[in-house]
């Protein structure tokens, strides 16, 4: 199993930095632990990400999002 040690103000650091970088349709996978809140989706225009899907197995829970 992976650790969880990132916080959740470092995870959504890491989404605003990583979403201006990608192309349009572009899909982001964070796998956080089942007791971790959702992750900060970065909103905004071209350099945002909308959440498509989540998915729990056992322990862990697997977030889907897309680039606009």
């Amino acid at each position: 199993d992976p650790p969880y040690d990132l916080s959740e103000t470092e995870l959504a650091r890491a989404l605003a930095a990583l979403a201006p970088h990608l192309n349009p349709g572009a899909l982001v996978v964070v796998e956080r632990s089942t007791r971790s809140p959702e992750p900060g989706w970065p909103a905004g225009g071209a350099a945002g990400l909308r959440r498509s899907d989540a998915r729990r197995y056992g322990e862990t829970c697997v977030w889907f999002a897309e680039s606009p």
